[in-house]
């Protein structure tokens, strides 16, 4: 029981310090910001809003309270060239993308402060190291080489080092932001919509209050030199600007909400387990009352008889712990958190959850902590209760046979008080488990409002190098008919998100 308490409680802990504790696997990461437009309507919160190029330009030019800024955007690329086509996730970055997470790479060289000066000027490409190993076998020649991404040519200048997939821990390749008009979207550079994202390294000695407050400054007069279209609702609002450190911006307040209370659980059912083998130990302490009676007749000291009976209590209690943090070791190696178990992170998805579960030191050191705490819990009850013992009344009992330690409704025992916690706790997580499986089971059968049976959806991501915009309503029109004669397929529709 307790080897699955320990173990349930530590491997839960390991999830939430994944989800809601670890820092980012980036250098100095509480020195690390993520930007955000802050648009607040009536009143409503203010809701966060990444930012359009040219306003990105224009921060860039003002803020003092940041070392450095770069922006980054998600992109979905085709690579062609020496192989098979494929369809992989990329990132558009700024070259100071890469020195203010100080990444080095391993062949080569990343992006060069002027290569980020006209548009369609530098077409390179820095790959990822899972793609260098998987498309192109590790080849140390790779620099200089040429591929074809959205049937654009460029050229590797470098390769990244193992297990960097970027702020969107999604990435296999890097192309510069001027490259974008070319390869993604044709107005990247020129459109006011926010879709960037930006990251910030705060300057030495410069605390995160100072460069807010900046940033809330500052966001009003790039409003005004660059003014956002107006809500829909009609509301008079006001946009501003704000930093929120890297750990804080990944973790999504819906997900905390339910990890705390995943955790709350686990650590309930604990308690429960606690309380059980404490109860155990105590009737096995209330059967050898006569056994401590006589060791004390005979001359045992209360100190003696503590440590004897500590001791099996302590052995017993860190057995099952060890055990327990054993189980917590095997179960983060084959525990897999869905990516989009926790909902969607952030507007375009654009900054990871880094929430993977794993048996760190931090969580070892709980399980430890974890082990000791039972220990103390559980031993102590008992050995306590040996030591109480009355010699006259333990002689008497054990001669009788009549059961010590028995109580009533006026002299409630320990036992009966930790039988009674038992029951509480059974019946919170019951009612709260059954609670939930109702919740969930009314979810799976609430109406969406259409009959899903037999209907297929896919993603397509044509490029505009390929398909133009002027150009898509054709597109559209041809891939619907190509689709509506595949056989067994009845009808066909597109919807735009």
């Amino acid at each position: 029981m307790l080897a699955l308490g320990v173990g349930a409680l530590t491997t839960t802990f390991g999830i939430a310090d994944a989800a809601l504790l670890r820092q980012p696997p980036f250098a100095e990461p509480d020195r690390l910001a993520i930007l955000y437009i802050t648009r607040t309507s009536g009143a409503d919160a203010p809701h966060r809003e990444r930012w359009s190029y040219p306003r990105l330009t224009l921060l860039s030019q003002l803020a003092t309270s940041f070392g450095s800024l770069a922006n980054y955007s998600l992109a979905t690329l085709t690579l062609t060239g020496d192989g098979d086509a494929e369809t992989i996730d990329g990132e558009i970055a700024a070259p100071a993308y890469f020195t203010l997470l100080k990444v080095r790479p391993v062949r080569g060289r990343t992006f060069l402060p002027n290569e980020d000066d006209a548009a369609g000027t530098h077409p390179i490409a820095v790959l990822g190291y899972d793609l260098w190993l998987r498309r192109f076998h590790g080849d140390s020649t790779v620099v200089g080489r040429k591929i074809v991404v959205q049937g654009a040519p460029l050229t590797i200048v470098g390769v990244l080092p193992r297990g960097f997939r970027g702020l969107s821990d999604r990435a296999q390749l890097w192309i510069p932001t001027t490259m974008a008009p070319a390869l993604t979207y044709a107005d990247y550079l020129k459109t006011n919509q926010n879709f960037i994202s930006v990251v910030g390294r705060l300057a030495p000695g410069t605390p995160l209050a100072r460069a807010q407050a900046e940033l809330s400054a500052l966001g009003t007069r790039i409003n005004e030199a660059i003014p956002s279209a107006p809500a829909d609702n009609g509301l008079p609002e006001s946009l501003s600007a704000t930093a929120v450190p890297l750990n804080e911006a990944r973790v999504d307040t819906t997900m905390e909400r339910s990890i705390f209370v995943l955790l709350a659980a686990v650590a309930l059912l604990h308690v429960l387990a606690c309380a059980n083998v404490t109860n155990l130990l105590l009737g096995r302490a209330a059967a050898r009352r006569r056994e401590a009676a006589v060791r004390t007749a005979l001359g045992s000291g209360r100190g003696r008889l503590l440590r004897l009976y500590l001791a099996e209590g302590v052995v017993l209690a860190m057995s099952g712990g060890v055990l327990g943090v054993v189980i917590a070791a095997w179960a983060s190696s084959v525990i897999v958190v869905p990516a989009d178990l926790w909902g969607a992170r952030g507007f375009y998805g654009n900054l990871a959850r880094f929430d993977a579960p794993g048996f760190s030191m931090r969580v070892a050191l709980f399980g430890a902590g974890l082990t000791l705490v039972t220990t103390v819990l559980v031993a102590w009850a008992a050995a306590a209760t040996m030591i109480r013992t009355d010699i006259l009344e333990g002689l008497r009992a054990g001669a009788r046979g009549i059961a010590p330690g028995s109580g009533t409704l006026r002299r409630p025992t320990l036992r009966g008080a930790i039988v009674a916690l038992e029951a509480a706790l059974a019946v919170v997580l019951l009612v709260a488990g059954s609670l939930m499986i109702a919740s969930f089971g009314r979810m799976r059968r609430t109406s969406l409002g259409v009959n899903p049976e037999r209907v297929l959806t896919f993603l397509v991501r044509p490029s505009e190098i390929r398909v133009p915009p002027a150009q898509a309503p054709q597109f559209i029109t041809r891939m619907l008919e190509a689709i509506t004669r595949v056989p067994g397929v009845v009808s066909a529709s597109v919807d735009g998100g």
